[in-house]
């Protein structure tokens, strides 16, 4: 369950809400709306096609031994585009994670000293370079960061549905359609479920007790009934 929230939250990371808004400024709904959706889109594939790929490895050890494991199944090429893979997904993360911490800090956490928010980004890639260069792969950090990033993106998507139902926020002519709406609360219910199965299970591993079978669908559909309730009471009640 570990792995798969953190598939989630890799996939669709939470602060790319912070950083879409962030990098929206000037830009019209219909041109945001098309860059989140192209993006989605790409991010979902490349995550399945990783997924396609996992399945030829007994075991991860090492980004050597997945070279290998494509060199022997495809041929050299695929050892080629595996490494290439690799770099350009590094050298993006380089890229768009010192940004995203600095936008962050600006947008949520209305940081205004040009210069500490400058240092944040500059702390982050320094981190990402330290562990490239003693050539150790923090894998278990990474899993755990990942799967809070799940964890979170319920929160936040139960948030966003509640904020984007309200007409003192976003005009009744912006508003998504209650199809777009249903989604977003089929992907909420299906992320809580998977999060709340992570902790119950950390639960059991801790105190030594089973949690009750039903405990988990009777929360997550709970959450899910009070975020569209709450989002439909805004949205055909307020002026």
């Amino acid at each position: 369950e570990l792995l798969a929230l953190g598939l989630v939250g890799t996939t669709i990371v939470p602060y790319n809400i912070f950083l879409g808004s962030g990098i929206s400024k000037g830009q019209t709904l219909a041109l945001m709306r098309a860059g989140l959706s192209v993006s989605v889109v790409i991010g979902g594939a490349i995550t399945g096609w990783i997924l396609l790929a996992g399945t030829l490895l007994p075991g991860f050890d090492s980004f050597q031994l997945v070279a290998e494991v494509f060199r022997e199944r495809v041929g050299t090429w695929g050892a080629i585009l595996f490494g290439l893979g690799l770099f350009a997904a590094g050298f993006s993360s380089a890229i768009t994670s010192p940004f995203a911490a600095q936008v962050v800090a600006e947008t949520v956490f209305g940081w205004r000293n040009r210069h500490a928010v400058k240092a944040l980004g500059l702390f982050v890639l320094a981190t990402g370079l330290v562990f490239g260069l003693s050539g150790r792969a923090p894998i278990p950090i990474i899993v755990v960061v990942q799967a809070l990033n799940g964890l979170l993106l319920p929160l936040l998507t139960g948030l966003l549905i509640f904020l984007i139902n309200d007409p003192r926020l976003v005009s009744r002519s912006a508003q998504p359609s209650w199809g777009y709406n249903l989604i977003l609360l089929i992907v909420m219910m299906a992320v809580t479920r998977i999060g709340l199965t992570g902790i119950l299970k950390s639960w059991q591993a801790v105190t030594g007790v089973a949690p009750v079978e039903w405990i988990n669908g009777l929360v997550t559909g709970l959450v899910t009934a009070a975020v569209a309730a709450l989002s439909i009471r805004k949205r055909l009640t307020s002026p």
